[in-house]
């Protein structure tokens, strides 16, 4: 039997308001019931699409564009344009389909109506389009996705860059903290201040930048990280701040400081600083430490961590050894005119022109965020279709979610569920979802940052 003709009418309305309801107005709720009864009429064959549904219909069409929607065992897609003109219903692995094309009806297989079979129309179906072929790309693939990101191909993050800027740049060395998920981009933000520190800092400043992360098997303890702030000196200067062995010896540590801060302005950028809760026992007394030499003015402190460090030792039951220290930037979605810009230029550097369609698909696919936009870019240069690069991201990209996903608290997690339309979940506080946009894992709109990732997130638990 077709999964069309299983198709509980009730069921379906209850997950498209589901879907829709973070746009939902009254005017779309009330046009529903006549939105379902022309779906159902429709994937039953028993009417043909309208060239032009009434407006309300066409807007309800239009708020469904891109969705996939599960309903029962089947799931409901709708085109990226859609006008109730390409609406495919499918199970799991796609046994059964009926779609629509155009204002023409595709029936695949029989169709029961009312437990009597119906024969596919005998006019058979045109066949399938072949594939489009694989364009011949000149030059190398310009977009980078997963490792850090070198300044020459870094885009956007203006009002974070004017923030560190402020803050190590300023009349007197001060500390700042990058708040952002997973492949939000911290590292490479790092990166960038370090290998482009005369954006932030004066030539009679003289900057001189040490970048530790502590992900590093180097850097597990306070006494490593000091000895790696001493060897990051001496590579930079040629003298060693202190000896060697008294990494250990808070007296020649702090004098070491203090004779080079009348030289240097030092800015000591620290990655991954969320690895700290990891080994909390063995830092205990290092923060206290450590703020106390940033408040004499010995260096600058930039962190990179998915919490901001005030509710990082919050969750770990422990005041901050910080106090008030820093003051935080946050990284979520680039901002339209930011992921335009690294796309179209990355493309063009291969003699390749971007048509709109083509941002399109890559803000369906990735809604700005940093690390999916590279990833979606990189594999519709190499596929030059859609549909390939649709059908690949995702495979790619469900393969990095987890990091991201293991890094969120329960009720974020929730929210995105709920955005994504998995149902019998309460709406989500309107502040976490405010936090949730500024990260841009939910769009403006409140839908998730990506149409094609709907699915996996509804799976999760």
């Amino acid at each position: 039997m077709s999964f069309a003709s299983e198709l509980d009418p009730a069921a379906l309305s209850a997950a498209l308001l589901r879907y829709l309801a973070p746009q939902l107005t009254d005017d779309l709720r009330a046009q529903m019931p006549a939105f379902v009864a022309l779906l159902m009429a429709r994937f039953s064959g028993q009417v043909p699409a309208p060239e032009a549904p009434p407006p309300a219909l066409a807007a309800l069409s239009k708020a469904l564009a891109g969705a996939e929607i599960p309903v029962g065992g089947a799931l409901v897609s709708f085109g990226r344009d859609n006008h109730l003109g390409a609406v495919t219903i499918r199970d799991v692995v796609g046994r059964d389909q009926i779609n629509h094309t155009g204002n023409v009806l595709h029936i695949y297989g029989p169709v029961y109506l009312g437990g009597v079979a119906t024969e596919p129309p005998t006019t058979a179906p045109p066949p399938p389009a072949a594939p489009p072929d694989v364009p011949h790309r000149k030059g190398v693939n310009p977009f980078v996705a997963g490792p850090q990101v070198a300044p020459e191909q870094f885009y956007g993050r203006h009002e974070q860059i004017m923030s560190i800027r402020d803050r190590i740049g300023g009349t007197s060395p001060q500390c700042i903290s990058i708040v952002g998920f997973p492949q939000s981009g911290r590292s490479s933000l790092l990166r960038y201040v370090r290998e482009h520190i005369k954006e932030f800092c004066t030539d009679d400043q003289n900057p001189l930048i040490v970048e530790l992360s502590l992900r590093d098997q180097r850097f597990l303890t306070p006494t490593n990280i000091t000895g790696g702030l001493r060897r990051g000196i001496e590579q930079r200067t040629g003298r060693a701040p202190w000896q060697h062995d008294a990494d250990n010896d808070p007296w020649a540590v702090n004098d070491g400081l203090r004779t080079l801060h009348k030289r240097h302005r030092l800015i000591v950028l620290l990655d991954a600083f969320e690895q700290v809760g990891e080994r909390l026992k063995e830092f205990q007394d290092w923060g206290d430490d450590w703020r106390e030499k940033a408040g004499q003015g010995y260096f600058a402190l930039v962190i990179a961590t998915v919490r901001p460090i005030g509710e990082s030792y919050e969750k770990l039951g422990v005041a901050s050894q910080f106090g008030n220290i820093f003051t935080t930037t946050e990284l979520g979605a680039l901002t339209p005119d930011e992921w335009h810009a690294l796309v179209e230029q990355g493309f063009a550097s291969t003699g390749v022109t971007v048509s709109a369609a083509d941002l399109a698909l890559l803000d369906d696919l990735a809604g700005g965020l940093p690390f999916y936009t590279q990833l979606a870019a990189q594999l519709l240069w190499r596929h030059g279709d859609h549909t390939s690069t649709r059908a690949e991201f995702v495979r790619e990209a469900v393969r990095h979610l987890p990091t991201l996903w293991g890094k969120l608290y329960l009720q974020e997690r929730r929210a995105l569920q709920h955005a994504a339309g998995l149902p019998n979940l309460a709406a989500p506080d309107a502040n976490l979802c405010k936090k949730l946009q500024r990260h841009g894992l939910l769009r403006a709109d409140g839908r998730l940052f990506s149409s094609a990732l709907a699915a996996w997130v509804r799976e999760q638990r």
